[in-house]
């Protein structure tokens, strides 16, 4: 049942779709162009938001690497700071141990070479590689012995003899040297590290901006892109609402020219010949049902006598051409009740659910036939009894020609009609 209500909604779909097949074809051709066009947009706005993706990423990298950077030369700094004071600490008290005589037991003076040494090993790993940088620690790293040899040696002269080595001695001197050379080592490698700073902060500013001002251009590009987009497809779509309601009321009209159609009208399979659509007149011609006719066959609606005709036409048919309507004669149906019928019928091929089919108009000419074949009857009749009619008997036309004569009247008197 829910198969012939199927085949029910079909038909209602079919009436009218040759029409509708140039139209069919300007909407594929019109979803073509909208697809090839959609696709084409849709990359762009996909490129731009990959691309944009990627700068996003790169930013980030080298946020993350002037990060370390910054990092790495607040670290650099810190441990030069330290060894500047410390530096600074050990030649205080040097000077102390050399221009003042104690009156209590000082603490014997050691050179802070390790932790001196400790901490620009550590500043190394703020260089982050830097060759430059590297070499100025290891010239300092010299400088620091140096000055530590020095200070120590002097240091111990003036504990074991004081009053032996005074502010204008030439070791102090020599001493003074290697600590403001030393200094300024420090001094000069922590500007470089403030320089190191200065760049990475620009460039790390400068690259911000310019991928600050990609993004925006990409995004307001993929916007500007989909807000097109949107647009052009929301006007296709009322287009397209537009066309679809216009061809749903020409279906609409056709499928009603097809239901209320006084003539039967069916539809049938080129290939299995099975009925697939049936109009009212139809059924009320031949008595069926719809969810009878649509389990039928055409060589279930005709009488024996037809199948080998039907099989004949269905061997010589032509090729189908569709939208042409022929003529193919009058046959000979049987309704439910047994009754024979003569049909004139006339074809049109058609398209149902994606096969060729035929479409079938008749006009029941039984009543006409019946008629002929009575008039040809009673003609065969007449002519019998004029002619064993014993007596001579001639009839004339409009022009005295004479067209009938009886058996009688021809033997007789030898007289015969006159041709036309």
């Amino acid at each position: 049942m829910a198969k012939m209500k199927d085949n029910r909604a079909a038909s209602r779909q079919t009436v009218g779709q040759s029409q509708g097949n140039g139209h069919d074809r300007d909407i594929l051709s019109g979803k073509a162009v909208r697809r090839a066009v959609t696709s084409v947009v849709v990359t762009i706005i996909l490129l731009a938001i990959a691309f944009s993706t990627f700068l996003a990423m790169r930013q980030t990298r080298e946020q993350d690497n002037s990060l370390r950077t910054l990092q790495a030369s607040a670290r650099l700094k810190q441990d030069l700071d330290e060894v500047q004071q410390m530096m600074l600490d050990e030649h205080g008290q040097l000077y102390t141990l050399v221009g003042t005589r104690a009156f209590y037991k000082r603490a014997a003076y050691i050179f802070p070479l390790s932790a001196l040494l400790d901490l620009t090993s550590d500043a190394r790993g703020g260089c982050r590689g830097s060759e430059a940088c590297l070499s100025r620690l290891d010239d300092l790293d010299r400088m620091i012995r140096m000055l530590a040899n020095h200070s120590n040696a002097l240091a111990i002269r003036a504990t074991l003899h004081p009053g032996s080595v005074g502010l204008t001695d030439p070791a102090l001197s020599e001493i003074d040297a290697y600590f403001y050379a030393a200094l300024e080592e420090v001094v000069d490698t922590t500007m470089v590290a403030d320089a190191a700073i200065g760049t990475t902060v620009g460039k790390s500013s400068s690259d911000a901006k310019w991928v600050a001002d990609a993004v925006l251009v990409c995004g307001t590009t993929a916007a500007a892109l989909l807000l097109v987009l949107m647009r052009w497809n929301s006007l296709i779509s009322d287009r397209l609402r537009a066309t679809l309601h216009s061809a749903d009321r020409a279906r609409a009209k056709y499928q009603r020219f097809f239901d209320e159609h006084p003539l039967p009208i069916w539809i049938f399979d080129n290939a299995s010949l099975g009925i697939v659509a049936v109009n009212a007149a139809a059924l009320r011609a031949f008595g069926y049902s719809e969810p009878e006719f649509v389990t039928m066959s055409m060589r279930d609606v005709r009488p024996a006598d037809e199948l080998g005709r039907l099989k004949e036409t269905r061997e010589s048919k032509p090729e189908a051409v569709y939208g042409e309507t022929q003529s193919i004669g009058v046959w000979v149906y049987q309704t439910k009740a047994g009754e024979r019928r003569s049909m004139d019928v006339h074809h049109l091929n058609v398209e149902f659910e994606g096969s060729p089919s035929t479409m079938a108009v008749m006009l029941d000419v039984t009543a006409e036939a019946t008629a002929r074949a009575e008039l040809f009857k009673s003609k065969q009749t007449l002519e019998y009894v004029l002619d064993h009619i014993p007596q001579g008997i001639a009839w004339k036309d409009a022009d005295h020609a004479t067209r009938v004569a009886t058996r009688f009247m021809r033997a007789t008197q030898g007289y015969h009609p006159e041709a036309p």
